[in-house]
């Protein structure tokens, strides 16, 4: 068991390695990168953390979360490619280490040890760690939402509903509604097919969602 913990880090060493290699030495990938990038310089440079703007970018606007994060790295490490990224790797590894310790309680060590390298070794989850799209965020926080949903049909995990919700908020404030989309559609199911389907009255959304939703209006 010892020896397979360790083989377990490793996994993950050789994953956040994937992620990071040649993150600072390969340039913007497409529209989306450079606009992304310019959202959050002018961040840095006007002051204003409200409304992301770049000179022909407005097709590329989202909401200011993924922007605040990215100015944050480039006012710690420069701006660059890897500060750029910076956001997008930690929130993909952030998917592997959920997966990895909350999917133990429901699937067993072994099978999530296999599915994180499914994960880590596919060709479109790494790449959301490795390009500064919205995507890798929403990825971590549509995963933290999931993962809220099973704790509390399983457990009637009252922290996991308010992780729920704080993760609903901050993906909202990532890319808006994508996670609505997402959370209806699984919680729906979990409604029809799950036994413990009276635990989902806990997460109360007819006084969270208001909640949830008003950083994004404000």
């Amino acid at each position: 068991m010892r020896i397979f913990k360790i083989n377990s880090w490793l996994v993950l060493l050789y994953l956040l390695i994937i992620l990071f290699a040649g993150n600072w030495s390969i340039s913007l990938w497409n529209q989306d990168e450079a606009a992304y990038a310019g959202f959050a310089k002018n961040m840095l440079e006007s002051g204003n953390w409200l409304i992301p703007d770049f000179m022909w970018s407005e097709i590329h606007r989202k909401p200011p979360l993924h922007f605040w994060l990215v100015a944050s790295s480039f006012s710690l490490f420069g701006i660059n490619e890897f500060a750029l990224r910076l956001t997008s790797s930690l929130a993909i590894f952030g998917v592997y280490l959920l997966v990895f310790f909350q999917g133990r309680k429901f699937f067993g060590t072994i099978s999530v040890l296999y599915a994180i390298v499914v994960l880590g070794t596919s060709f479109l989850v790494p790449a959301l760690g490795k390009i500064a799209l919205t995507d890798g965020l929403l990825l971590l926080f549509s995963t933290l939402c999931g993962f809220g949903v099973l704790n509390v049909l399983k457990f009637r995990s009252k922290l996991w509903v308010a992780i729920f919700w704080l993760s609903f908020a901050f993906a909202l404030l990532t890319k808006g509604p994508p996670i609505i989309i997402f959370t209806s559609i699984f919680g729906l199911l979990a409604f029809i097919f799950h036994q413990q389907r009276k635990n989902l009255i806990i997460f109360h959304p007819w006084f969270f969602l208001p909640l949830a939703m008003l950083p994004l209006f404000l």
